[in-house]
């Protein structure tokens, strides 16, 4: 069976890095025997041309816009008849609830590769199915041995809706805990770029003292030039900005400047808490926003 590989985890949250889920791939392929899958198992292409893998959420649409690379295996599925199927680490690689996995399945067949493409899975922990079942009452009806294959179907549901049960009670922890950070008038989030608190200092009873933290300096600059133009989220951000924060080092210049300037205060109170601190040499800074 010759296979194409996709890799897929929540943006730098997921314990198993997409380096490991291409690794466990292709010691799968290489060794296909020790899990009595029959048939050998091919990865197309050379060097990493099978490989199709992306940070992104689980809950996106597989055929959507947020996915970049999902759509280059099925182009390559289009344009290569010989290849039989996807091969990932588990199947909530592609998609977090089993609608939506049975979903690409489908959509691939009917509207994208015009041919059946199996899906399969290598985690040896998960239940005792591969590949995405049948699961259409006319492809049932079909296999040489329907009771079996209904039976996969039931499991594989299964599978799916525990996957989804989890996720919709992770979203709900994290709704309960930011609502009770609300109500305690606590932070929510990191501190914005540039500034630190004094668990710096590992007193931790003071940990919420605001700081001057690494950047502060171009932290401020950039807010007083901010301050010509207005809010970045009315007025965009000032000329040259975006380039300038880009050179110095901060990631994502449009979304970090507008959360810098909701965050105006914290800058004050840190540039007048490093005042008063010999630790801080901030008495050349100006705030002028």
């Amino acid at each position: 069976m010759r296979l194409l590989g996709y890799g897929r985890r929540s943006t730098g949250k997921q314990d198993m890095s997409l380096d490991d889920q291409k690794d466990r791939i292709e010691n799968f392929c290489a060794e296909t025997d020790e899990y009595e899958y029959g048939g050998e198992h091919e990865l197309v292409g050379e060097k990493d041309e099978w490989w199709y893998a992306e940070e992104v959420s689980g809950s996106t649409y597989p055929f959507g816009d947020k996915r970049e690379e999902f759509p280059k295996l099925v182009d390559h599925l289009e344009e290569d008849k010989s290849i039989d199927g996807i091969v990932v680490w588990e199947f909530d690689r592609l998609a977090r609830d089993s609608i939506r996995q049975v979903n690409i399945k489908d959509k691939l067949r009917r509207y994208h590769v015009g041919r059946e493409i199996e899906i399969l899975q290598i985690d040896p922990w998960m239940p005792p199915y591969r590949t995405i079942p049948p699961v259409f009452p006319n492809e049932l009806k079909q296999e040489e041995e329907p009771i079996i294959a209904y039976n996969l179907r039931q499991v594989f549901m299964l599978q799916g809706n525990s996957a989804l049960w989890e996720m919709l009670m992770t979203s709900k922890r994290t709704r309960d805990g930011l609502q009770s950070k609300q109500e305690r008038d606590e932070r929510i989030g990191n501190m914005p770029w540039g500034i630190t608190t004094d668990k710096l200092y590992y007193d931790l009873e003071k940990s919420t003292t605001r700081l001057p933290g690494e950047n502060f300096e171009i932290a401020v600059a950039i807010l007083n030039e901010q301050a010509d133009v207005g809010n970045p989220r009315k007025h965009g951000t000032a000329d040259g900005l975006w380039s300038y924060a880009k050179e110095q080092g901060m990631g994502s210049p449009s979304s970090t400047i507008k959360r810098m300037w909701d965050n105006r205060d914290d800058y004050r109170k840190a540039l007048e808490n490093g005042r008063q601190d010999e630790n801080f040499d901030v008495s050349d800074i100006v705030v002028q926003f």
